[in-house]
């Protein structure tokens, strides 16, 4: 194995692309109203596009898995994390709701690489035992990624700066892109194709064909769906229609969920240890039941506190997508973490562009009101987190 601070570091630089493809989505749902209004775009536009990113993901997420494990994190991780940052810059410079919706379609194509390469860096360095820790930690930079975007869109909304913020990312792609070649020049980072490793990664069907990877996909479903949600439009929209709160304020109850987000991975990797991956995942998703019920069924209008303590809940529940994501990595063997992370993405997108989709085509039902569309989609929501509880009862 490599000398620990190796792997720390190519553990933490790995890591960076997802980090900064968080921020700049959660920064995306938090400026919408700018971007809206900017590109004259309907709502029902405006909902493909903050879905466009998640189609991107969902289709390739698995076929990018497959190839990060035969060409390795090396080669896959640094282009696509060049592709990513062109794709924010073109749509930073987009005028129109066709061209913003392409580059947001392109930027799901690239940003499908970025968590498999990072998984499949902790399958090949950190040893079995550790591995949830280290995908929690990552877990916890994400919602803290969350976070910055979130409280960054309040000053891009009073500045109507949202397409400097955007593309953003452009002005750091080529020194990460430098320093992804750099740090993860390892052999075991270059991939069969570049070692002549003797072992084959597995195929879809032969991942897929396993309990454990299934059980993962379902759990991801019900997890990093709702993070997909919660960190696009639905926090906002239930914040504005349900709690009416004042817009200032929609950025903290979407802060509050990434910071349950953050540090609900953290404390689950510790309840793991102590009652078991079973009970610490059961347990997570029937707090995320309680909260998402209470966020859209019982509010306390105009009360922002209480808003983002529950919105904070949610995001402890939803925090159990580490501990699917390491159930479909200890399923096989390291050299095909990562297609079965890239599974569990893509169901986990798949989800979360379903409840975004099935919130936008509610507005396209006669006679409805906001509010009855925000509690229709909710018992939705609440529907799919309890089949991911049914199928947790698998875990032991």
């Amino acid at each position: 194995m490599p000398a620990r601070n190796r792997v720390v570091a190519a553990c933490c630089v790995a890591a960076l692309p997802t980090i900064i493809h968080v921020a700049t989505q959660s920064l995306f749902g938090g400026t919408a109203t700018d971007i809206r209004t900017s590109l004259e775009a309907t709502s029902v536009a405006m909902g493909a596009m903050a879905a466009a990113v998640g189609l991107g993901i969902m289709l390739v997420s698995p076929a990018a898995g497959a190839l990060v494990d035969r060409f390795g994190a090396r080669r896959t991780l640094t282009s696509a994390t060049l592709g990513y940052a062109m794709c924010c810059a073109a749509l930073a410079m987009s005028g129109s709701v066709a061209s913003s919706t392409a580059s947001r379609v392109a930027m799901g194509l690239f940003a499908a690489f970025l968590y498999p390469a990072f998984v499949a860096v902790v399958a090949r360095l950190v040893v079995p035992e550790h591995r949830q820790r280290a995908i929690s930690r990552m877990q916890l930079a994400i919602g803290l990624a969350g976070i910055l975007g979130s409280l960054a869109a309040t000053p891009v909304l009073a500045s109507d700066s949202w397409r400097i913020a955007i593309g953003a990312p452009m002005a750091t792609a080529i020194p990460l892109a430098i320093a992804l070649w750099m740090v993860l020049a390892m052999p075991r980072l270059r991939g069969r194709r570049a070692t002549g490793g003797q072992a084959p990664p597995l195929t879809l069907q032969q991942v897929l064909a396993r309990a454990e990877v299934r059980t993962a996909c379902a759990v991801a479903m019900a997890t990093g769906g709702i993070m997909i949600a919660m960190g696009g439009m639905l926090n906002a929209t239930a914040a504005r229609i349900v709690w009416k709160l004042p817009e200032e304020s929609w950025g903290a109850a979407n802060a509050a969920f990434y910071l349950g987000y953050a540090l609900g991975g953290i404390a689950l990797a510790s309840l793991t240890q102590r009652f078991g991956k079973g009970r610490a995942l059961r347990g997570a998703l029937a707090l995320l039941v309680v909260s998402l019920a209470t966020y859209v069924y019982l509010p306390l209008e105009g009360v922002a506190p209480a808003a983002c303590a529950v919105t904070f809940c949610c995001g402890l529940g939803a925090s159990a997508m580490s501990i699917a994501v390491t159930i479909a990595v200890r399923a096989v063997p390291p050299e095909s973490a990562g297609v079965a992370s890239g599974i569990t993405i893509s169901a986990m997108t798949m989800s979360g562009m379903a409840i975004q989709v099935g919130s936008m085509a509610s507005t396209l039902v006669p006679g409805s009101t906001p509010l009855g569309r925000v509690q229709v989609c909710g018992a939705a929501v609440i529907a799919v987190v309890m089949m991911g509880w049914a199928a947790a009862r698998r875990v032991a």
